[in-house]
Formats: structure tokens, sequence, C-alpha cells
């Protein structure tokens, strides 16, 4: 658990004001609140985590509805530790936040989740306890047992290189931590000093934690080689093994490397390979000869050259050519030191009894150190919990028997969704509001986003209960100083009819859109121009109604812009039906033509809202002849002879001239196609 003194300005007169209360910056002692001096190691507090200087603005929240933040005990380069309080169980625990960076990528949150898991199931006293892991509003956390004491990188700074003999018993107990990882298949990746925590000792004996396991896994993988390069580095570069930088097979002997050059630092106060840059450093992993420990040292090249063969196996560039195991490391280093002959020295059976204790420097006791929580606390607290889960199943189970008649009456029934006015947003169709037939909803047209760039427009999906093929109509109530358009879309997204004829303060109205089963959508807006002012009128509701009316042989059916959807014509019997937008095509299917062809007599009267266009179409929607452009509110006469084309029918398409100006609306076209005499026929050139 890397801990790090919290750098701040230096204070004014002012802001000497007393501490706030945590673990001392260079001890970690517990300093209560009001101290500007550390009782045990005597640092000075006086602008400490100080909150008029900088506190950390999470101190104080509760994470997860669980844990409550108490002090900022550390950072790193993957998350920021803090000391926290269950808030139910009274216990101190301690918590890594991952950093924003990495808790908002969610693949990395997925790996996080499967690692954090793996090493909960981890129970070795050498290794740092996880109790708990999870994501709350946006912070994806680890919880920890709390520790108490320093990590071996401030250890390092404060003392220097370590005696041959201490090295070997902190080498022992990570080894233990390892190889019981090493089983579960957990590969640590980021050994280093600032993740070996020296525990505060008891009865003269030190014990070693290992700190975030598989944590150095979930930024690793197929970004190193790329981040490399951009002169970033994933992990740290003094200890990393040639396969991590190569983006290799990653295994046990990673470990096992790191390792080696975590005892080369220890026992010389330096990492074995150095430079200016990482690039030089992991360059320096893959080719260069490691320098030996006495050269470094020299005072101690004697007794250091008694452990030189561990630090040269461990470090080797094959991972092959290393230990099998991480413990066969750990016994090698204390066979070699203890001078016991191989053939009398038992693995994995050993532990070095250290006579000389001098550099056990005591650290401050804790402050009430029942209130630290151990595993067999937290899983005590689990199984009380999942008791009262399990009795308040039975309470549930009988709720929502009783809920499930609301819920039929409410949801299935679609009562829930049965508004009188429309609920924002619903300006996508998506988010459309539910409107059912023979209801009516009222809206407004609010106002336009900050920017203006474009006006307010309301979706509403239209629900009807009755059969397919009944005709459905429209009509959106008038609204004082706009000019509201009504359109009606597919469930594709296409538009069916538009209403737009009556301009400001009237309202508008569609008829004639066929129910096919499947929801349309109708959007009340304002009639805006790109690049002009939207206006609103949030005080002023609009009134919006669906109805189902009744089917008139006359009337067009939308939707009908394909042949597959075409309405009927019959000979002598006119056809209404309206053009509501320049991209608006409605077919006709003619009747059987005879087999030895036959003269049509075709009338079309244009709407007042555009010119008309009439052409004749086959059966899979291909143009076969253009027969009159008809001016808006004018009629048109024209006949031509069809061949009879198998059972291929033909049709009639009625649209808008492309390129005119269209206001789109409530006038009908009209459509009459009566049987001529063959002998009345001008000659026209034959059909293709």
């Amino acid at each position: 658990m890397q801990q790090t003194q919290e750098i701040v300005r230096a204070p004014s007169t002012e802001e000497i004001i007393e501490y706030a209360g945590g673990p001392c910056p260079r001890c970690n002692a517990d300093v209560p609140p009001g101290h500007r001096f550390c009782g045990h190691c005597g640092f000075n507090l006086t602008g400490s985590s100080n909150p008029r200087l900088g506190r950390d603005p999470l101190v104080g929240a509760v994470i997860g509805g669980r844990y409550r933040l108490l002090a900022k005990v550390g950072s790193g380069g993957m998350g920021t530790v803090y000391k926290v309080e269950h808030v139910r169980m009274g216990k101190v625990m301690a918590m890594k936040l991952l950093h924003g960076d990495l808790s908002r990528d969610q693949t990395m949150i997925r790996r996080f989740n499967r690692e954090a898991r793996a090493v909960s199931r981890l129970t070795s006293t050498n290794t740092v306890q996880v109790f708990d892991y999870g994501r709350s509003d946006g912070l994806v956390y680890i919880v920890m047992e709390y520790l108490h004491g320093r990590d071996l990188g401030e250890l390092l700074a404060e003392v220097g290189p370590l005696p041959v003999a201490r090295t070997a018993e902190i080498v022992r107990q990570v080894a233990v931590a390892l190889a019981e990882a090493h089983s579960q298949g957990v590969i640590h990746r980021d050994i280093k000093p600032e993740n070996i925590f020296i525990c505060a000792p008891r009865n003269g004996v030190e014990v070693v934690k290992v700190l975030d396991f598989g944590l150095a896994k979930l930024v690793e993988g197929e970004e190193l080689a790329s981040r490399t390069l951009q002169g970033t580095v994933i992990g740290t570069p003094y200890y990393m093994s040639p396969e991590q930088i190569m983006a290799g097979e990653i295994g046990p002997a990673s470990d096992i490397y790191s390792m080696g050059a975590l005892v080369y630092k220890l026992l010389t106060g330096d990492p074995p390979f150095n430079s200016r840059t990482p690039m030089a450093i992991l360059n320096q992993h893959l080719t260069e000869t490691l320098p030996p420990l006495g050269e470094r040292r020299p005072e101690l090249a004697e007794e250091l050259r008694r452990v030189e063969p561990v630090v040269q196996c461990a470090m080797a560039k094959e991972a092959s050519a290393r230990y099998p195991t991480v413990t066969a490391l750990a016994d090698d280093m204390i066979r070699r030191l203890t001078a016991i002959p191989e053939e009398d020295f038992r693995p994995g059976d050993s532990q070095l009894i250290i006579a000389d204790k001098t550099w056990l420097k005591p650290v401050a006791p804790l402050d009430q150190p029942e209130r630290i929580s151990t595993r067999a606390d937290f899983e005590r607290y689990e199984r009380a919990l999942k008791w009262k889960r399990a009795t308040s199943l039975a309470l549930t189970v009988i709720l929502l028997a009783g809920l499930v008649g609301v819920v039929y009456w409410g949801v299935v029934l679609d009562n829930f969704y049965r508004r009188a006015r429309e609920q924002e947003p619903n300006d996508r169709p998506f988010d459309a509001n539910l409107l059912y037939t023979g209801a009516t909803i009222t809206g407004t047209i609010g106002i336009p986003n900050l920017t203006g760039s474009r006006a307010d427009v309301d979706f509403f999906e239209i629900r009807h209960a009755g059969s397919d093929g009944e005709m459905l109509g429209f009509e959106v109530s008038a609204v004082e100083g706009l000019d509201l358009v009504l359109d009606v879309y597919d469930l594709d997204g296409r538009l069916l009819a538009r209403a737009n004829r009556y301009g400001v303060g009237h309202a508008e109205r569609i008829e004639g859109i066929m129910w096919t089963g499947q929801p349309v959508f109708a959007a009340a807006r304002e009639l805006w121009t790109e690049g002009m002012p939207a206006r609103s009128a949030p005080d002023r509701p609009y009134h919006l109604s669906a109805v189902a009316i009744p089917w008139s042989p006359d009337l067009e059916r939308e939707p009908n812009y394909e042949p597959t959807l075409a309405g009927p014509l019959d000979f002598g019997s006119p056809a209404r039906g309206f053009l509501s937008h320049n991209d608006d095509h409605d077919l006709f299917v003619l009747p059987p033509v005879p087999p030895r062809g036959q003269i049509l007599h075709i009338e079309l009267e244009a709407p007042l809202d555009a010119p008309a266009q009439l052409d004749l179409l086959n059966g899979s929607g291909q143009l076969l002849r253009h027969l009159m452009t008809v001016p808006r509110g004018a009629r048109g006469v024209t006949e031509v002879f069809v061949a009879a084309r198998g059972r291929q029918p033909l049709h009639l398409d009625v649209r808008p001239l492309a390129d005119a100006h269209f206001e789109g609306g409530e006038s009908p076209y009209r459509l009459v196609v009566r049987p001529s005499p063959m002998a009345a026929l001008t000659p026209q050139p034959p059909l293709p």
C-alpha cells in the first residue's frame, strides 16, 4: 500500500491552524485532531492535510452505502487508498478507489471484477485480505484490511539498503503470499517496494504483506506495446520482466524476475538497471548483463557474493532459466545465507532466525486496535446480512403476489401509461409519449435549446385497439402566435403525411392513415426555418387527438407509397387523397386489363396546395410512362392505351411536382379513371 505525503504550499500565518486528524505523513501513527506535531515521531503537522489547504473532497463521503471515507492514506499509479469505516459494523478498513480514467473503461471494469474475485480467495497471512469490491456512483473500489506500518519504498528512503538477513526474511514472507497466488492462477505483475508493506512489529516479529494482487494485470495486455511506444509504460520499469516488456505470455516466472529485481533494490538501495528514460530502462532489462551486487556496495561485497547467484538466477533473461517457483527462490536465498549444506536443507520448511533486531524500529501503536476489521469480522457480518435477506425474501414473495394484479392492471392494460399531458423529453420517436385512439393529450411547444439551433418537437406513439385496415385521423388544436405542423411517421421513420395549410393560430388535421398493427408516430411542432430563431409557447397548450374514422371507398389509405401498399381504384369511382409533403407518393392499383388491351380515360384534379403529376407504373414500381402534369387547383385529362401484362398489375402514381414550393395539407386531389372505346384513342407509341 503506497503512502505518499500530501504536497501543499507553505501556510501563511493565518493558515497555521490545528491538524484535522488522521495518519501521520511520516510514521503513519494515528494523530487526534488539534495536534500540531506527531506525538510519536515529532513530525510538524502544520499545513498537512489541512482542510483549508486542499482537503480531499471524498473524505466524509459514503461509498456503496457501506463505507465512510475517513482519511486519505496514500496514492499510486492506479488509484488512491483511503482509511474507511464500515458504517454498519463500525470497523475500520482500507479502500482503494481506481483512478477516473480506469473506472470509466467498461472492459477495465469487467477485468477488475474478475481479478478482484480471484484475489478475494487468497487467505495467506502475508497477503492483504480483500473483503469486498464493486462499483458505486461511477467509483470502482476494492476494500481490504487496514494495515499499520509502512511500505518498503518508505522504509528504504528512511534507512537505506537493508541487511542481508532482513532482506531474506522479507523475501521468505513475500514468497509465501506469491506461492498461494500462483497456485490459484493469479499473477501479481507489479512486484515493487511500494507494494510490499511492513506491518508494525508484534513481539519483535514484523509481518510482511503483499498489496495490489492482480490489479496491475488490469492495465496490461494488448495496450502495452502501443502505450510503450508513446512513452508511457504500464507498470514499474525497474522491476518488469522481459516477457512483460515484450507483451509476451505472463506466468509465475514474471513475478520471480520482479522478485529478483526487488532483492537487488533491497540489498543495494538501487534498482538493477537505471537510466534517464523508462524506455532505456526497459531496453536494459532486455539486453544488458546484470551488474554484480558488490559493485553497488563494495563494503559488503563478500557477504553479497553469497546471495549473488540467487539474484542472477531469478533475473535470467529467459523465463525457463529462472527458479521454477518463488518458494525455491526464497529457500535458496536462506540456504546460502545460513550456509546450510544443500543435502541437509529442507525446502519450504525454513524460517530465518535473525539475531540482530536493532533495525526493528518501533511504530506508534494503533488507537483502538479492536476497531480494525479482520476477515472473520467481515464474513460474520455477511452471514448475518444473508440471513436477514432470506427472512425478508418470504415477505417479498407475499408482496409480489399482491403486486401481480397491480402490474397486470397498470402495464398489461397500459393504464400506467395513459396520460392527459405530455411528458418531456419526447423530442425523439423512442422517447414518444403514448396516445390512444379516442383520447386527447395536452402539450406545449416548449422553449428551444440555448443555442436556438432547432425548435421543440413533441412525438407521440399512437396505440389503436381496433382491427388492421381501420382508418385513423389526427388533429392538433390551434396555438395563438404559432404556425403548427402535424406530421405522421411509420415505424421505420418514413413520413406518411404532413399537415400545415392554415398558418399561424390555426388547427391542422390529417385523415386516412391506415392502421396496420404497427405503431405510427404523430409529431407536433412549430413551422421552423433553419437559421431563423425558434419560437415557443410554453404557457399556451395545444391538444392532440387521435380517432378512428369510418372508412370511405373514395379516400386514399396511408401508407400507400409502394406497389405492395397501393389502394384499390374502381373504374368510374373517384378517389380522393392528400399530398402532404414533397416526397409523398400515392399509388393506386388499376383493375385487371383485358387480354386485347384497353383505353383508359383519366381525370386528375390537382390539390390547391401544389401542382401534381401522374405516372403509370408496372407491378414492380418501375416507370412506364409519364401521363400528365397538372397545375395546382387545375384539372387535367388524358387517355392512354394499356396492354395486358399477364398477371402483373398496373399502378397510377400521384405525387407533387418535383421541386415545387409546397405548403402541405388539407386540400385533396381527385382522381377518376374510366374505360374508353378503342376508336377514341389518339395514336400513341406503344408501352414498352
